[in-house]
């Protein structure tokens, strides 16, 4: 049996409920609920964003295989090879097999998720790999190459091909993000990672002025002149040059010119003569 003062601690002195607190619990229990729907709400409209799945290359037994971030094992380990995930948050997986270690030969697949194989109509699918000058690598998002009929192309994640397979060669511009070296016929040619053609494939060399494609790019054409493009294609300075060396970024280079060294403006105006 409870006592009379337990009693009172649900009643006031006159045996009677205390509304105050029954309200003040009522309102707790009020805002509880709403802060909960608010939560559900937020997240039905995608406003707190939902953390997707991430996948990893997995390494057991000898074996590589794929894992997600919830533990979850996607592809069983099963090759020699670590297979190459170009993006985590995106379920592309590039497996090397069959490889001919005296040839260098090998073959290549991409699977998804599901285990089932994707863009099955290239005879080849690479991720682009790109590192900078403390080695540290990375793998262009959104872009693969691929070969078909012998000749190398690029398509994005969807399989949307965003340029033709008419390349002999195509890799990246070391140390430098969304800059995409094409080779035809023994020249070279600058795209972006959409496939958007920056320089056209008539160069002997292709050089980044920085760390970042807006900077710009020095070209080296057949005659072992110097010259500059833009990111947007705008010819800076014309291929006339013994050598270009960049200053300040994009604005000031040291050019040889007559075995005379100058230093210029991107106007081409001489700011400082050697001579």
């Amino acid at each position: 049996m409870r006592s009379r003062s337990e009693k009172r601690n649900r009643y006031s002195d006159d045996n009677k409920l205390n509304y105050t607190k029954v309200l003040a619990v009522i309102i707790a229990i009020i805002v509880v609920i709403v802060f909960v729907m608010a939560i559900r709400q937020l997240l039905t409209m995608d406003i707190i964003p939902k953390k997707g799945n991430e996948y990893f290359a997995l390494y057991e037994q000898d074996k590589w295989g794929v894992i997600d971030n919830r533990g979850n094992v996607v592809i069983v380990p099963s090759y020699a090879e670590m297979i190459i995930i170009p993006n985590q948050k995106h379920d592309i997986f590039i497996c090397t097999y069959e490889i001919n270690n005296k040839t260098g030969e090998y073959k290549s697949k991409v699977l998804n998720k599901k285990n089932k194989e994707i863009f099955q109509e290239y005879e080849q699918v690479e991720a682009l790999e790109n590192y900078d000058k403390a080695q540290n690598i990375w793998y262009e998002e959104d872009i693969l190459k691929v070969k078909q009929n012998g000749k190398y192309g690029l398509i994005n994640f969807k399989g949307t091909k965003i340029a033709e397979c008419e390349y002999d060669k195509i890799y990246t511009l070391k140390g430098i993000e969304g800059s995409i070296i094409v080779e035809k016929d023994g020249k070279l040619g600058l795209l972006d990672n959409t496939g958007r053609k920056i320089i056209d494939t008539e160069y002997k060399e292709i050089l980044g002025i920085g760390t970042k494609s807006d900077e710009g790019y020095i070209t080296v054409d057949e005659q072992g002149k110097y010259g500059v493009i833009s990111y947007t294609k705008e010819q800076i300075l014309q291929n006339k040059y013994e050598y270009i060396e960049p200053i300040y970024g994009k604005d000031l280079f040291v050019i040889k010119d007559k075995n005379q060294q100058q230093l210029i403006n991107a106007n081409g105006e001489i700011i400082l003569d050697s001579g």
